[in-house]
């Protein structure tokens, strides 16, 4: 299980919309308003499947904003280090 995985960081950096479970670290990488839309609970197949219906029906996903109040180490620093 990763705590904060690269694939979140990237489609926060890039604006790739996405899906995720809440697990670890990854509701602290997006933004409070964007969290319901973007995350479920329990990590589940039921969970994924509700969540992924959700975003298909209402064919209105936008890209998560990435969450502002994590230090500059953790933001766009850190990812430019990753990808580079």
């Amino acid at each position: 299980n990763e705590n904060s995985p690269y694939t979140v960081s990237e489609c926060l950096h890039y604006g790739i919309p996405l899906i995720a479970s809440a697990v670890g670290g990854i509701p602290d990488l997006i933004a409070r308003q964007d969290r319901e839309k973007i995350l479920f609970r329990p990590p589940t197949a039921a969970a994924l499947a509700a969540k992924l219906t959700d975003v298909l029906l209402l064919n209105s996903y936008k890209p998560a904003t990435p969450n502002t109040h994590q230090s500059q180490e953790c933001g766009k620093h850190q990812f430019e280090r990753l990808v580079m």
